[in-house]
Order: structure tokens, then C-alpha cells, then sequence
């Protein structure tokens, strides 16, 4: 639960990001925003750059600038985007499989591009 210590309407989307900044989660401020980025962007979405800025430096006793936060998402969209398996906290919930894994067997298929007729029933017999 964050602790607020004013008037600020609460942002559900951005207090899990809030928890993890006030105990130091992660190794960096950076590599927060790059786990919550899906979160952030949510709320900063639904709230705008200020009102998001201003929660997060009074929740979490920090004095960063709208322009830090730009810089720190615009850092963690490119992180996000870039990276094979992205380090966001939704990355572990969605699991994706290539829909012929499991149809194509592993080892090598021989191909060949003029078969004789017997030969091509031969091999459509064998493969069912």
C-alpha cells in the first residue's frame, strides 16, 4: 500500500511502480520504469504528464522533473521494444507459441521438386 502524504487522488495504476521506487526493487530508477512501463503508460494516458509527475514525486519523496520522466520512458519504450523477451512484469503473464511447433517435427525435411508419382504417394502414405 503507498502511503500518500496529501491531497493527491490515487493513481491505481502507477502504485505498484510507487511501492517498487520507495523500496528499491530494482537496481536502478531506469530499470523500474522498464518493468512498469505498461502501467505507466496507462496512467499517463489516463492523467497526463503532470498530474502522473506530480504523484510520483509526492508519493515517492522524489524531485524529478516531467522531462526525466519523457526521458525515462521514452529509455524503457526502446528497452520494451527492442528486447526479445521485454523485462516488463507483463512479459511473464503472456506465454506465446508458434502455432506449427507442434506440427513440424525436428528433424530435416528432404524436399524434392520433381517427384515421380509413386514416390509422392509413397511418401504421403509414410507421413500419415
Amino acid at each position: 500500500m503507498v502511503v500518500r502524504h496529501s491531497e493527491v487522488p490515487p493513481m491505481k495504476e502507477i502504485d505498484q511502480l510507487c511501492q517498487a521506487l520507495i523500496e528499491k526493487r530494482f537496481k536502478s530508477k531506469q530499470v523500474t520504469f522498464n518493468y512498469h512501463y505498461d502501467d505507466f503508460c496507462a496512467a499517463k494516458g489516463l492523467y497526463g504528464w503532470e498530474r502522473v509527475t506530480k504523484y510520483i514525486n509526492e508519493v515517492t519523496g522524489a524531485d524529478l522533473a516531467v522531462t526525466a520522466y519523457k526521458s525515462m520512458l521514452k529509455r524503457a519504450k526502446k528497452k520494451v521494444e527492442s528486447s526479445p523477451q521485454p523485462e516488463t512484469k507483463t512479459a511473464g503473464k503472456k506465454a506465446t507459441t508458434n502455432a506449427f511447433s507442434t506440427i513440424v517435427k525436428k528433424e530435416k525435411l528432404e524436399h524434392n521438386n520433381n517427384p515421380d508419382l509413386d514416390e509422392l504417394i509413397a511418401s504421403l502414405k509414410a507421413g500419415a
